[in-house]
C-alpha cells in the first residue's frame, strides 16, 4: 500500500484514478483488518515525503478529521523525548500547516501538542533580553569609564568646553556585535521551538491567515528575529507581489 501511495503521481490524479486509489485501501483495510489509525499514519508519513502529491489531499478525507491532529501530536511529542537527538523536520511542519490550511486539523487542536508552552517560551525570553540588555549596559560602563573621565561638580557649561571629541563615545559597532551574538544564541531556540516551526510551515505553504495568528500569539517571543523565519517571509511577500 505506501507502494501504491509513494507511486501514485499527481498528474496521475484523475477522478477515476482518486476514487480507485481509495477503493484499494478500503479494500486492504477491510481485508488484512488493518488498524485506521497506523494505514493513517502511513499516509501522512508518504504526504510528509511527497507534499506536492495532490492526491493525499482527496485520502485524508477518508479519515476521522479528529484522528489527525492526534497522530500529528503523538509524531510532534516523540521529538520531545530526552532521548531523541534530532529535531522536527522542516517537511512535518509544512505538513502539519497544510493540514491546518485545508481545513483537515483546527490550529487550536494541534498547538496543544508543540513544546515550549507560550508562558514557558515568553518567561524565557525574558529572562534572555534581561541578560542581553545587562551585558550591553555593562559594556557600554566600561566603554564610558575607559574613554570619558566625569567630574561629578563640574557644570553644564564646563563639560562642554572640555569634552575632547571621542572622550566619551557610544560604539556603535559593540552594540551591532553583541546584537549579532544574541541572534546566534537564539537559533538554537528556532530548533527547538516547534511552535516557530509550525509559523514557518505557514510561511512555507503561504497561509498567512495562521502565519498571522501565530506572528499574534508569539509576538512577545519576537520572532521576527530569526533569520529563517525573515527568509520565509520576504519570500511569501515576493510571492504576493508577484501575483
Amino acid at each position: 500500500m505506501q507502494v501504491t501511495l509513494r507511486c501514485q503521481g499527481c498528474e496521475e490524479s484523475t477522478q477515476n484514478a482518486l476514487a480507485a486509489t481509495v477503493g484499494i485501501m478500503k479494500s486492504l483495510i477491510g481485508h488484512f483488518d488493518l488498524d485506521p489509525n497506523r494505514v493513517f499514519d502511513i499516509v501522512l508519513e508518504c504526504f510528509e515525503l511527497q507534499p506536492d502529491n495532490c492526491v493525499f489531499l482527496d485520502l485524508i478525507p477518508i479519515f476521522p478529521k479528529s484522528h489527525a491532529s492526534q497522530i500529528l501530536g503523538f509524531k510532534f511529542q516523540y521529538y520531545q523525548r530526552m532521548e531523541v537527538n534530532h529535531h522536527v523536520s522542516l517537511g512535518l511542519y509544512q505538513l502539519t500547516a497544510l493540514l491546518v490550511k485545508e481545513d483537515f486539523i483546527d490550529l487550536d487542536s494541534i498547538y496543544p501538542h508543540l513544546l515550549p508552552k507560550d508562558d514557558e517560551a515568553f518567561e524565557l525570553y525574558n529572562s534572555f533580553s534581561s541578560k542581553r540588555l545587562d551585558e550591553f549596559f555593562c559594556d557600554m560602563a566600561y566603554r564610558l569609564i575607559k574613554f570619558g573621565k566625569i567630574n561629578l561638580a563640574a557644570t553644564g557649561k564646563d563639560l562642554m568646553e572640555n569634552e575632547k571629541q571621542g572622550d566619551v563615545t557610544i560604539d556603535l559597532f559593540t552594540a551591532i556585535d553583541l546584537e549579532s551574538e544574541a541572534v546566534t544564541v537564539r537559533a538554537s531556540e528556532l530548533e527547538n521551538n516547534q511552535t516557530f516551526g509550525l509559523l514557518t510551515g505557514f510561511l512555507s505553504v503561504n497561509d498567512w491567515y495562521h502565519a498571522h495568528i501565530l506572528f499574534d500569539r508569539l509576538s512577545p517571543l519576537n520572532p521576527a528575529e530569526h533569520i529563517q523565519i525573515c527568509n520565509k517571509l520576504f519570500r511569501y511577500i515576493s510571492i504576493r507581489i508577484i501575483s
